[in-house]
């Protein structure tokens, strides 16, 4: 089954909300697998075209964790807000280039097309969030 990833936006209040819910809105939430803030951080040293590795512990670091629920087999962390802005200015060149770049780091197996769906998706959530003065959220559950 794999490690669910779900990406979403919230207020800091509700965003523990979506542990409980059996749905959010559509717009407002992707569902994916297998990335933590560890892949996150790959891509976001992708991103700054920073050596991966060297960033990887500070980076994984900023993403705050909101939730720990029984045992760690759920966990809701929020972006870091540098991200998050880098993330809502990307234009769709940068777009794929990141994506490309992304898959070129130990982080992720994925190829450069499944990359850039997760990014895409990513990209349109952390838009959303900026505009709506809420933030990205990652829900992981085991």
């Amino acid at each position: 089954m794999g490690l669910l990833a779900d990406f979403y936006i919230s207020t800091d209040a509700a965003a523990a909300d979506y542990d409980e819910s059996d749905s959010w809105p559509e717009p407002e939430h992707a569902q994916y697998k297998n990335i933590t803030p560890l892949e996150l951080s790959a891509l976001w040293a992708a991103m700054r075209h920073q050596e991966w590795h060297a960033w990887q512990e500070w980076q994984e670091n900023e993403f705050e964790c909101l939730l720990n629920a029984d045992d760690g087999e759920r966990l809701i962390y929020r972006f870091p807000p540098a991200f998050v802005s880098l993330l809502a200015s990307l234009d769709p060149d940068a777009l794929a280039r990141t994506a490309e770049d992304w898959t070129e780091t130990d982080a992720i197996p994925w190829d450069t097309p499944d990359a850039q769906e997760v990014l895409e998706d990513i990209v349109r959530l952390a838009r959303a969030a900026t505009a709506t003065g809420r933030h990205l959220y990652l829900w992981n559950c085991v």
